[in-house]
């Protein structure tokens, strides 16, 4: 579950993380996509990322081909303190979740 959801002072957090992980530069600075897929719903180029649970693997794992992992010790393997700490993931799932229809509902 995603405590987050719909809470203003970490939706405003997620939005910062968002930016300072560069996430704007593929996504969009709404997370609509760019160069990269859109991270609003209500259709996904991974379907998965329509809940709370899969957009967090998404984040911290990548994409086969495509995104980074962006998990703490994952995104940058020769420093261990590098990346998004899962509470900054839950934020930033917080903040794509005001963005539109999402098609997921509450805190799932």
């Amino acid at each position: 579950k995603n405590s987050y959801i719909g809470n203003e002072e970490a939706i405003a957090k997620g939005k910062k993380v968002f930016g300072l992980y560069s996430c704007t530069q593929c996504h969009g600075p709404d997370g609509r996509g760019q160069v990269g897929p859109g991270l609003v719903g209500p259709t996904f180029k991974y379907p998965k990322n329509a809940t709370n649970k899969g957009m967090f693997e998404t984040i911290w794992h990548g994409t086969n081909g495509g995104m980074g992992g962006k998990g703490i010790g994952i995104m940058d393997p020769t420093d261990p303190k590098n990346g998004i700490t899962p509470d900054e993931a839950l934020k930033v799932i917080a903040w794509i979740r005001t963005k539109g229809d999402q098609g997921v509902t509450g805190n799932e």
